[in-house]
Formats: structure tokens, sequence, C-alpha cells
């Protein structure tokens, strides 16, 4: 780009200084552009390249750093007259004039350079007729008619075309994704958002689209009912956007009108400290006044916003008040700050916002417990996504994808997949996001609840006798029936009939008492000492019948020990004559 001006003398002047304008603003320097403009600016006419090609980004990058009215002056002082202009230079122009106008709060301004827009429109160029859509969408949004906005945003976000430092293929769709939220259709909102984060992950490195990004997902969660993790966004953004006091108050802005934000008055003050824009000043008014909680700043931050024409920030604000004065016990004022916002709402036709709703109307939000990653699976899911396609569009396993389908389940009390889409938007439950139990009306018991036989209690059989491990609450289908003094297969269901004998010719036998009262392979009683757990016939096997080992009872008779757990072998030959000290419990039996 530095040998351009040789070969193409003014015009490649001009593509230089502003292809170095376009890079300070892509590399998050909004400071470097202003500067190159501000130097070369001041000695061009008013049609040359230089000018047409800098004069949009510098006026941009003024509009971030918080000073739209200066950068509006720029464009009046440089660009009166458009009709000599190159068509992508004139295009740039008339949206940078919108968004400085949209920073500014001028929003007659913001109509005049739509229609100059629309006027230079043809119906074949793409880029303007995104360009058009994005402005037209946001100026609907603002007075308060999100589902318009959505409309236009469709029809743009399946426009292919060329890469441009003013939007992105990401930033379309994160601006529709905000849309679908503030027009109450949450689900396609997540939908939506996790195309534009795929979208993003495509694209080059752009810090401006990447915190308009993440300030629609945080409009998003704070519509789908997650605004401590809306709050998350917003400030992550304040951080990011620290070179842009523009993006970052409204981040902040959104912020504190959905959580508690420490220091938040501050932090608004020292944003809008240099700040020329009216908007800013109303930003940074509004955070104070819900910092304090001043129902009278309040009512005056909504008649300043309406003034301005946004008529649902208006509303939100007088909504406000209202609260506040009921907090402070003003009855009187908070009616009639609550009929203001119902009067503007009505003007716009447009819905309050659900953090602003009143108290006793709002009601418990069945999603509250999904995390974000867990909405964005959900909505997924409910779309019709498999479980494979969800991993690829998220970046992640399908076995994490699974986990996350596990807990939306549990979470929301559903059992099936067809399921999702009315839980995301179904009836209100309580916090654990479970069915609320009707009132009146007590749970019914588990069907397969087994409890510990009585102490004392007889089975018939040694090997077919079962009993429960474990505590006696606890559900048949969690642990498994087992023979007497054995362990069960985890996993296993319980057996409704006795497990016949493995062996052939075992005969059953009554089970014998042991002297602390109670019988082998039977539950102990409370208190009772805790038994080996070595099964009675592995422990009858390995010991003698007098109590010793087997092995010491054999050598004072005069046996060979045998191995524990093998049958007695059948003698071929009449055993020996006993010593003459056997065992005396031996020869008693």
């Amino acid at each position: 780009m530095d040998g351009l001006p040789a070969g193409l003398g003014a015009q490649g002047t001009g593509v230089r200084h502003g292809f170095h304008a376009v890079l300070a603003l892509l590399a998050d320097r909004p400071d470097d552009a202003v500067r190159t403009g501000r130097t070369l600016l001041p000695d061009e006419r008013p049609d040359s390249a230089v000018v047409q090609h800098l004069l949009p980004p510098t006026a941009f990058a003024l509009s971030e750093l918080g000073r739209p009215a200066e950068a509006l002056a720029l464009i009046d002082r440089h660009a009166h007259d458009l009709d000599g202009w190159h068509d992508d230079a004139r295009l740039r122009c008339l949206v940078v004039t919108a968004r400085c106008a949209f920073a500014q709060g001028d929003l007659g301004r913001v109509v005049e350079a739509l229609e100059a827009t629309g006027r230079f429109a043809t119906r074949g160029d793409d880029l303007r007729q995104l360009q058009l859509a994005l402005l037209r969408s946001r100026l609907l949004r603002l007075l308060g008619r999100p589902a318009e906005a959505v409309t236009l945003l469709r029809g743009a976000s399946t426009l292919r075309v060329r890469r441009d430092w003013l939007g992105t293929p990401s930033w379309t769709l994160a601006q529709l994704a905000g849309a679908l939220a503030e027009a109450g259709r949450p689900t396609e909102a997540l939908q939506t958002l996790v195309e534009a984060q795929a979208a993003r992950r495509d694209a080059p490195a752009y810090p401006l689209a990447d915190d308009a990004l993440l300030l629609e997902h945080a409009v998003v969660l704070a519509h789908t009912g997650d605004r401590s993790g809306a709050a998350c966004r917003a400030l992550e953004v304040v951080q990011r956007a620290a070179a842009r006091p523009a993006t970052a108050l409204a981040a902040l802005h959104l912020a504190v009108r959905v959580a508690d934000v420490p220091r938040a008055a501050v932090r608004a003050a020292r944003l809008a400290a240099g700040a020329n824009s009216e908007l800013m000043r109303l930003q940074a008014d509004h955070v104070v006044a819900l910092t304090r909680a001043d129902g009278e700043a309040l009512e005056d931050v909504s008649a300043r916003f309406h003034t301005m024409g946004a008529v649902a920030p208006a509303a939100e604000a007088a909504a406000q008040a209202a609260e506040t004065y009921r907090k402070d016990g003003r009855r009187r004022a908070s009616r009639l700050a609550r009929a203001a916002s119902a009067r503007l709402l009505a003007e716009s036709g447009c819905a309050l916002v659900p953090w602003a709703a009143p108290q006793e109307h709002r009601q418990p939000d069945r999603t509250a417990p999904l995390t974000s990653r867990e909405r964005e699976v959900a909505a997924l899911a409910a779309g019709g996504l498999s479980n494979r396609d969800i991993a690829a569009r998220l970046v992640v396993s399908v076995r994490t994808v699974e986990n996350h389908l596990y807990r939306v389940y549990e979470k929301l009390g559903i059992t099936a997949r067809s399921d999702l889409g009315g839980a995301l938007q179904g009836p209100a439950r309580h916090a654990l996001g479970r069915a609320a139990p009707a009132a009146g009306r007590a749970s019914p018991p588990c069907p397969q609840r087994v409890s510990r036989p009585p102490p004392g209690t007889a089975y018939a059989s040694r090997r077919s006798a079962g009993r429960v491990r474990g505590s006696a609450c606890g559900s048949a289908g969690d642990r498994r029936p087992t023979r007497s003094g054995t362990r069960g297969r985890r996993g296993a269901g319980p057996r409704s009939t006795p497990r016949p004998s493995r062996r052939r010719g075992t005969r059953s036998r009554p089970r014998r008492s042991s002297p602390d009262g109670h019988r082998r392979g039977a539950c102990p009683a409370p208190g009772a000492p805790r038994r080996s757990r070595r099964s009675p016939r592995t422990r009858r096997r390995s010991t003698g019948s007098c109590g010793r080992s087997r092995a010491r009872c054999c050598r004072a008779s005069g046996r060979t020990p045998r191995p524990p757990g093998r049958p007695r072998p059948r003698p071929r030959r009449p055993a020996p004559a006993a010593p003459a000290g056997p065992c005396p419990r031996r020869s008693a039996r």
C-alpha cells in the first residue's frame, strides 16, 4: 500500500490513507485513525480522493470515542455535496452519518440519512441493501418495534455481500438474535446467537464487531431470564472496550439495568466525562439514578428519552421509577409513574422488558437455573438438531452435549426431547425448575419402595433369600436384592421371585440365629455391631466347626487341609483312625 501513490497519483494517496485509518479501526486503535484524519483532511478539497477514503473511518472513530457531535461537524464541512463522490465512498459516508446521529441521539438526522441512502441504493446492490436494513432495524428496536426489525434482519442475513469494516455476517446475525429476544422469541434468539458465534469463528479478528456480538449476547440472556449471565457479558464488554467509551458506557448501562453492579455510578461518570454525546450523558444519568434509587431522577431520564424519540427506554425508566416509589412507600407517585409507563407502551405498541416488570406481576422463570451453555444446547435441540450437529456447531464433544441435555432435562423436569420447545417458553415453575405440586395434595409414595424385614424373620432358603443393602428408603431400582451375604451386580433391577439355587441337590435349611439375636444374611437391628462382609458360606468353609482355622483344626485331627471354597472330595478308601486327641466339638457332632 505504501507503494501505490507512485503509480496511481492522488487516487493512490487517498486509498493509502484510508487503508491506514481502516487498519487502525481493525486493530482497535481509534485514536490513530482520528490523528490521521485531523492531519490530512483540512488541506484537501471536499471531493478529493483523500476525503472520500479517509473521512468515513475518521468520523466513525470519533463516534466511538464519544464525540459524535464533532464527527457530524466534520462530515458537514467536507461532505455537504455527495453527488460527485464514488458509490462506495458515498454509501460509507451516509452510513457513518446515521451511526453518528444515533450516538448523538438525533433521530431526525438518522431518518434523513436513511432517506438519502435509499435514494442512492439500487435494487441489485446487496451491500447497500444490507446497510439500509441494519440502520432501519436499529431505529425500529429503539422505537419499540422489534418484530418489524426481525423481518428486516432476516432478509439482510440472507444477502451474500463482500466483507466490509462497517458490518460483518456475525454482526448481522447477532443483531437478529437481539431483535428476536426483544420480540419474545427466546428459542429462536438462542439458535441465531449460536449461528453468529459460529460465523465469528470463521472470520478475522475485529474488536468492534466482537464487542457488538458480545453485547447482543448479553441482551439475549437478559430477555431469556439469565440476568447474572447478561451482566457478566456486559461487564466483559466494558473491560474490552476501554479505548471506546461509547461502547463501554452502553454495555455498563445494560449491566446496571439487569443486575446490581458495584461502583457503577463512578464508572459511568468517568466514561461520560469527556464525551459530547447527548445519548452518553443520558445513559450515565440513568446509571446514576438506578444506583442511588432516585425516583425523581428516573422520571427525568424517562422524559428525556421520550423527547429524544426512544419510547422503549422511556417506558422502562418510568417503570423503574414506579418500583422505586413503591419501595419507598410513596404509593401515589408510584401509581402516576406506572400510568406514565403504560401510556408510553400503548403509544408504541411494545411490551415492557422483563426485568422492569412490576414485582407483583413477575412470575418465577422456569429456565432460571439453566446456564448459558445449557440454554444454547437446549435451544439447538429444540430446533431439531441432533447431538452430533450440536457438537459440531458449538465445537464440543458429543458427550459434552449429552451431559448438558441431561442437566437440562433434570432442571426443567422433562423426559423427552420433544418437550424442550414448550419447556423453554412454557408456564413458570419454582426455582429448581421442577413442576410444583398442587396445593393440598401430597405426592404419592414410590411404588417400588423397599423396606427392611423385621429382625427374627427366617427365610426359606439360604440361596434364594434376598435382601437390600443400604438404607430402607432406597428404591428397588437403585439397589438390587442380592443373595444371602453376597453383593449384587450394580445397575441390575429387582427380582419379583426368589432366585433358584445354582447347585443341584442343595437342600433348604432354616436359618440359625446367632448369639447376638440376628440372623445370618439379614439386616442387622439398629445399633447392632457391624458384621464381616464375607458371606457365611465362605466363612464356614475357611474355619472349622470349633471356630479355629481349618488348617489348625485339621492339623490337630491329622487331616490334610484343603483350600477354602472347594468341595470336599469323596473318599475312595476308609478314613484313617482318629488320633488320640480329636476335636471335642467335631466328635460331639
